[in-house]
């Protein structure tokens, strides 16, 4: 239609993109072509997140490919390439030792990663096993399956006790988990000058409590990271397949207990459970864990004050990401909620211990 754009203000071609969403016909065509699978192969999305996850089918089987972010000017990439190649190790290690895991499926060359230029930049794309079984998530735990859960995450830190690898990966350490995330929170409560004080100073105690707890030799290895009551499926009566481990690294096996304590008493908030609730699926992994890993002391009083410093890594998880969720993720209502829970669980099961 003559005179509807303005030829003087012509946009430059292709325009900057925070993050691309890659069709699914042409990874079949570009990046699934390189895989062994005996077509006609079928690519759907998934879930478009931090990393783009697709479903793949073909006549035989199903699958899943993980795209992850490209790297981004503000410094917060999600995983570099040799970070990705980590956790691959890991999975791999662990499908040796009998765990029962998604794990990568090697291109015809042999290689895992592909490197797909994006138009904001390259991006690692790796192609997975698929979960057999039924998807669980911590709405659907129940005592019988925290157990379980309990059962098979300690059976994973016994398989990953002997777990090394050639390339670099961050650390589930404090730096990791509490300083990054004061970092990008810090901006967002320039207005809030209490709540950033208030998360200032527990920081800093948690530290203080950590680091006392560290002389009595906490357990350490290889962790999923990220097994909060989800990341699994089911299949019979208690066999679970675990996936995603986007968030593993090595650290405190009691961090790695208290992201399943969290995600029950986020539980609280998001499904209205109680107390009692809560405590019993707890109380359940526990058993479960304790069964085949006992702990020690130090470690089963570490256990709350993780819960706490895996809630400063959600604040920094949303703060880090808003330019891709959009403002509304880190407004005054998410700091409103999120605070109040961390208050809570500091009042109710960390003063008092």
């Amino acid at each position: 239609m003559p005179g509807a754009f303005d030829k003087d203000r012509e946009l430059s071609v292709p325009f900057p993109v925070i993050q691309s969403l890659l069709s699914p016909q042409a990874l079949v065509k570009e990046v699934l072509v390189g895989y062994d699978l005996k077509g006609p192969v079928e690519c759907k999305l998934l879930a478009h997140n931090l990393n783009d996850t697709y479903l793949v089918s073909t006549a035989e089987r199903r699958y899943v490919l993980r795209v992850s972010q490209a790297p981004r000017i503000a410094g917060r990439t999600w995983r570099s390439a040799f970070e990705i190649l980590y956790e691959l190790d890991l999975l791999r290690h662990l499908q040796r030792k009998g765990s029962a895991v998604a794990v990568p499926v090697a291109r015809k060359s042999g290689t895992l990663l592909n490197l797909i230029q994006a138009p904001e930049g390259p991006r690692v794309a790796v192609l997975f096993t698929y979960a057999p079984g039924e998807p669980v998530r911590p709405s659907k735990q129940t005592p019988a399956l925290s157990t379980a859960y309990g059962r098979s995450i300690a059976k994973m830190h016994t398989a990953s006790d002997d777990f090394s690898s050639a390339h670099p990966r961050f650390s589930l350490d404090l730096a990791f988990l509490l300083d990054t995330p004061l970092k990008v929170i810090q901006p967002l409560l320039i207005h809030r000058l209490h709540d950033w004080s208030y998360l200032l100073q527990l920081a800093d105690f948690l530290k203080a409590r950590i680091a006392q707890l560290s002389m009595q030799a906490l357990d350490r290895g290889a962790c999923h990271g990220d097994a909060q009551g989800g990341n699994a499926t089911l299949s019979g009566e208690d066999r679970l397949t675990f996936f995603d481990f986007d968030a593993c690294g090595t650290g405190w096996r009691a961090y790695d207990l208290a992201v399943f304590y969290w995600g029950m008493a986020m539980g609280k908030s998001r499904l209205g459970w109680d107390d009692q609730q809560v405590e019993r699926l707890w109380t359940a992994y526990l058993e479960g864990y304790q069964a085949c890993r006992p702990l020690g002391e130090p470690d089963l009083k570490a256990i709350p004050l993780f819960v706490a410093i895996r809630h400063f890594w959600l604040f920094g998880l949303n703060a880090a990401n808003w330019d891709y969720w959009g403002w509304s993720e880190v407004d005054d209502a998410f700091f409103d909620r999120e605070l109040a829970f961390l208050r809570a669980w500091v009042t109710q099961r960390i003063e008092r211990l």
